[in-house]
Parts: C-alpha cells; structure tokens; sequence
C-alpha cells in the first residue's frame, strides 16, 4: 500500500507541475497581451493629438509613461494573476501533504529539488538571450518614441500616425513577449 500512495503522490506531483507550468504561461501571455494593448492604445492616443499639445508637452514624460509606468501596470498585472494562481496551488499542495506520509514528502522535496536545480541551470543561456532581445527593444521603443515625437509635425501632417503606432506596437510586442518567456522559464516548476 505504501508503494500505491507513494505513486499516487507522485502523481498529484506531476498534474500540479502540469497546471502550474499551464498557469504560469497563461498569466504570462495574458499580462504581455494587456501590456501590449495597453502602450500601444496610450501611444496611439498620444500621437492622435493636435500639433499644438504636442509643442507644449516634454517629451520625456510621455517617453516616461510609454516605458516605465506602463511597464510598472503590467507587473501589477501579472502579480496579481500569479498571486490567485499560486494560492489555489499551495492550498492543494498543503492538503496533500497533510494526507500523506511526511517521509514522502521528504524524498519528493529532495527529487524535485534536485530536479530544479538542473532544470534551471540549463535554462540560464535561454534567458540571457532573450534578456538581450528585451534590453534591444527597450532602447527600440524609447528611439521610436523619440523619433515620432520629434517628427510629430509632419507625422500629423501626413496622417501617418497608424504607421507609427504599427512600427511601435511591433517592438513593443516582441519585448513584452520575451519577458513573458523569460517569467515563464524563471518560474517554472
């Protein structure tokens, strides 16, 4: 019978790694999605106004909104799916080990943290590549948002600010989107 519990914890195991990963990619691509969303519909709005609004406002506050408080909403975000996530696995982790045996728990603590500790070493060149992907966007963005600041007259002018918040949109996507892959590899089980 020791044997039968034994696999049917390692199992219960196995489907909450299963769900946690699911949930972490999830929650990852959801807070990007909104943050996405979210910079681009602030850029657009931005870029939409009349020449004169422009003229009096300094650039470095929207460049600031653009980048670090919008980056300041996601994580808010994304904090907050992970919490409720986290909860509700840590509830069931709990009333597990409570039903089982203690020395279970033990050996399956010490395997899977062995198996961790592999898991993450190998990961570390898949985040330092993507760590490079999301400091180039960065400095992407900020020269994107400067370079349409400083040419909003004839961006208005022209009518070619769907153009702009296109070019934005799209390095704004790619960084959001690595630094969901990178969470997801940082916090996997």
């Amino acid at each position: 019978i020791l044997i039968l519990i034994t696999l049917f914890f390692a199992l219960i195991i196995v489907i909450s790694s299963f769900l946690r990963t699911f949930t972490l990619f999830i929650t990852s691509r959801i807070s990007a999605g909104i943050g996405n969303d979210l910079s681009t519909e602030v850029f657009s709005k931005t870029i939409y106004q009349q020449y004169e609004v422009h003229a009096n406002r300094n650039s470095s506050a929207s460049i600031s909104i653009l980048t670090n408080e919008m980056q300041a909403t996601v994580n808010s975000v994304k904090i907050g799916l992970q919490l409720c996530s986290a909860v509700t696995l840590l509830i069931f982790i709990i009333s597990t080990l409570f039903v089982l045996n203690i020395e279970i728990a033990l050996t399956s603590i010490f395997t899977f943290g062995m198996v961790y500790s592999f898991v993450s070493f190998k990961s570390s060149k898949k985040l330092n590549f993507r760590s490079r992907i999301i400091a180039e966007s960065n400095r992407g963005l900020v020269k994107e948002i400067q370079e349409t600041f400083g040419g909003i007259r004839d961006i208005i002018l022209d009518n070619n600010q769907s153009y702009y918040i296109k070019r934005y949109s799209d390095i704004d996507k790619k960084k959001r989107y690595s630094e969901a892959d990178n969470d997801f590899i940082a916090l996997s089980p």
